[in-house]
């Protein structure tokens, strides 16, 4: 479970990395030059995609701990 508790803590860390991204690129966009713009751009996208795939693998690994715990409660009541 431990592991489900690192991956949710990466998560969060990553969401406010990516809100105050997007809030840089918003307040401050007319002082970089186009391709630091395009690159910030491409950051938050990556970003966004490993958020998405974080929560994937923590809904998995939710539902696969619920799938183990409930496996062990059956053989508990035999």
């Amino acid at each position: 479970m431990d592991y489900i508790v690192r991956m949710e803590k990466e998560h969060n860390d990553l969401v406010r990395k990516i809100d105050k991204l997007s809030n840089f690129i918003q307040d401050k966009h007319k002082n970089l030059d186009s391709i630091e713009l395009l690159l910030m751009i491409q950051q938050r996208t990556y970003m966004e995609s490993y958020k998405y795939m974080l929560n994937e693998r923590i809904a998995y690994s939710k539902e696969k701990q619920n799938r183990l715990n409930e496996e062990e409660r059956k053989i508990a009541d035999v």
